[in-house]
């Protein structure tokens, strides 16, 4: 074991190609159950401004994975300052399988979603003294560790040729379930019968253009975790910490489910109550101990007996998955990362509502029936610096949804969800097979480019709660009945639909627009026009 000098760390020492150091694991409270052993840090060559390292990771059972990086810094060297900065490749090594490098389709790599920077590499402690370049003392996985040994002339492995999975953040792909029909063509008279998917339809999925899959066991998980799909799971002990170094590994759960369409408003007195009261059930369900909190997969870790430390560890990427698309403002403003619609799109539905609700002048094409659903969405995520997209049901005219789903990607839709089960709600897997590489040929075709609208619409607070699904009123609620008058003695219809019919107007002159809430959200979010529509159904602009 080399002597520790406990030096302090000078910027004219310098890291040397085969350095390297082993720290072991250090638990922040004396009865835990530990997840790791030791870490063993080795120095690799430089490449330009960046250099190469190695973190080695032993656990308590034997078993053992490895991080390799190219990036600016070593973790726990010298010269380090704060976090390990610009990282230009990313590969991953669990046990005896092969390196995976991780890529993200837009360029460079992909890196761990879970507090990578932070949490997944060691971290010198405040003041921690220095043994040659390596720091004696610092922070893993919310525990400690100290420096044991270190040593020169050690270099690493070659770690031969790496499969690459390239992933596409931008526009994911899937369904929100683990299994499909097997029917033949669509049932109305029963409910469909499922089975689990198997190996040869995973490789069908992947060729179609699906990239992401929820996982509910081992097996299933070894079917997915190296294809270039992101994929949830909720784990065990077994699986930390190597599990948070995939990348493409999302976290427990998919979406927090309909926020608004399953609360009651029916006790507000006032609009601003109901819109209130929505962001609040959000964001108390975002930190509660709820499948649908941001905190649910270090709360089943430690149910399965991790101990985390100090690591406050969040699934951040937590979806509304929401039937009424107008609400996706009040639950990204709750703390939703994004809002996916389900889709159950049908012209003749939606005009027959339209025109019951604020008159026949209100009837729409399919394009503009889309452009209003999709305003919604886009100005949520946009005031918010969230994402949406869309999902295709059951429901949803067949004939419309190639449309559907090519217009959001067009708009700059985020997710393109199908949803699997529940009678007339679910939509045929060899449906969605379809739907998806019509999607992804046309994705190739038409390249994104950044499309922000110039022009908001914007509701007053409380009245963007409109959905066709709501029949009794305004947060179907009757105190807001649609020919109920508010304060100012107008129509709760009339306020609605001055908002739909600026929108209207707008997509009949081909103009992209976004619905949002008056108010500062709105108004930084960097539109040149903003055409305010107030309590008495006046229109002024900026």
């Amino acid at each position: 074991m080399a002597m520790i000098s406990l030096l302090i760390a000078s910027s004219v020492q310098a890291a040397v190609p085969g350095d390297w150091a082993r720290y072991e694991f250090v638990l922040a409270k004396q009865d835990a159950k530990p997840s790791v052993k030791d870490v063993t840090i080795t120095i690799g060559p430089r490449e330009g401004n960046l250099r190469w390292w190695e973190m080695a990771v032993t656990k308590p059972d034997g078993s053992s994975f490895v991080v390799r990086a190219l990036s600016k810094y070593a973790p726990m060297s010298v010269g380090q300052v704060g976090p390990v900065g610009q990282v230009g490749r990313y590969l991953f090594k669990d046990g005896d399988r092969p390196f995976l490098e991780y890529r993200d389709k837009s360029g460079g790599p992909l890196l761990p979603e879970f507090d990578f920077r932070t949490q997944l590499l060691p971290c010198p402690a405040t003041n921690t003294a220095f043994d040659g370049i390596f720091a004696t003392s610092g922070t893993y996985l919310g525990n400690g560790v100290q420096l044991v040994e270190t040593g020169h002339g050690k270099p690493m492995e070659d770690m031969g040729q790496p499969k690459v999975l390239v992933l596409d953040p931008n526009l994911i792909v899937g369904t929100g379930r683990n299994f499909r029909d097997i029917d033949e063509g669509r049932i109305t008279d029963r409910n469909y019968n499922y089975r689990p998917f198997t190996a040869k339809e995973y490789d069908e999925m992947e060729s179609a253009g699906t990239n992401f899959f929820i996982v509910d066991t081992l097996e299933r998980e070894l079917l997915v975790r190296e294809r270039p799909a992101f994929y949830t799971k909720y784990p065990v002990f077994e699986d930390y910490p190597n599990i948070l170094y995939r990348p493409n590994y999302m976290g427990t759960t998919m979406f927090t489910d309909e926020p608004a369409i399953i609360n009651s408003f029916g006790d507000c007195r006032h609009v601003t109550d109901a819109s209130n009261l929505l962001r609040m059930r959000v964001a108390a369900s975002l930190v509660g101990d709820n499948h649908y909190s941001r905190r649910m997969l270090p709360l089943l870790l430690q149910k399965a007996g991790v101990y985390l430390g100090t690591w406050d560890m969040l699934q951040q990427d937590m979806p509304a998955w929401e039937a009424v698309y107008s609400a996706g403002w009040h639950e990204l403003e709750g703390g939703a990362s994004s809002v996916i619609h389900e889709g159950r799109y049908d012209l003749n539905t939606f005009n027959t509502i339209m025109k019951g609700t604020f008159g026949p002048e209100f009837k729409v094409t399919t394009e503009e029936m889309l452009d209003l659903h999709y305003a919604f969405l886009r100005g949520a995520a946009r005031c918010f610096g969230g994402d949406w997209g869309t999902s295709i049901y059951g429901q949803a005219d067949p004939e419309i949804s190639p449309l559907a789903i090519t217009m959001a990607y067009d708009q700059g839709a985020r997710y393109i969800w199908f949803w699997t089960s529940d009678h007339g709600h679910h939509m045929p897997y060899k449906e969605q097979l379809e739907l998806t590489r019509v999607l992804r040929e046309h994705a190739k075709a038409h390249p994104r480019k950044p499309m922000n609208a110039r022009i908001a619409v914007a509701f007053p607070e409380g009245y963007i709660g409109w959905s066709e699904f709501w029949p009794n009123g305004l947060w179907n609620n009757e105190r807001f009945g649609f020919q109920k008058t508010n304060e100012q003695g107008v129509t709760f219809a009339k306020v609605i639909g001055e908002c739909l019919k600026q929108g209207i107007e707008l997509a009949r002159k081909g103009i992209r627009f976004d619905f949002v809430v008056e108010g500062d959200p709105a108004r930084k979010a960097g539109y040149e026009r903003i055409i305010r529509v107030r309590t008495d159904g006046s229109v002024s602009e900026r």
